[in-house]
């Protein structure tokens, strides 16, 4: 069903740890999950755990101008993401964002739909346990934007004032 939706041309953001690992580690998986994982999914698994709760955008990807932050090791309110998936992009994606400390690594993967079917925005980690609730809602609003189900905010004309030394930006 994944599959057809994506070819029909729909978006899938898929987030959370240990999906790389169910569908392509090297023991486990049916030929059928991994060749799903990466072909469709359009990452392949390398490594069960960051050793890291820290992560940045790429500097090409969908968030270079978001900063980077954090996800849930159990004491910020969500749960302990324990195995955060490290991911390689495949079949026309790129890296989306990476893993700070801890071993490195692509931490997401994105898909822009040039070799046929839908976008795909992949991430190791579970979108819901970044701990920054500004920057969750910053990523999440990129996702959107990717998806092209969003527009850009839309600057107003800054507001200067000399005698007060300030300068006022707003946006729609």
């Amino acid at each position: 069903l994944v599959t057809s939706y994506l070819n029909a041309g729909g978006n899938l953001f898929v987030s959370g740890a240990e999906v790389g690992w169910d569908l392509d580690r090297a023991s486990g998986p049916t030929p059928a999950d991994r060749n799903f994982y990466r072909t469709v999914l359009r990452a392949a698994y390398s490594a069960d755990d960051s050793a890291t709760y820290a992560f940045s955008p790429s500097a090409t990807g969908t968030f270079t101008n978001n900063a980077a932050s954090g996800f849930d090791n159990g004491t910020k309110g969500t749960y302990n993401v324990d195995f955060p998936d490290l991911l390689t992009p495949t079949n026309g994606s790129v890296m989306a964002l990476s893993y700070t400390g801890g071993t490195g690594g692509n931490a997401a993967v994105q898909y822009n739909g040039s070799l046929g079917g839908g976008k795909v925005m992949n991430w190791g980690f579970p979108f819901e346990t970044i701990t920054n609730s500004f920057l969750r809602t910053a990523y999440m609003s990129d996702v959107l934007r990717f998806f092209e189900v969003l527009d850009a905010p839309q600057l107003l004309p800054p507001q200067i004032n000399p005698a007060g030394n300030t300068l006022t930006l707003a946006w729609s």
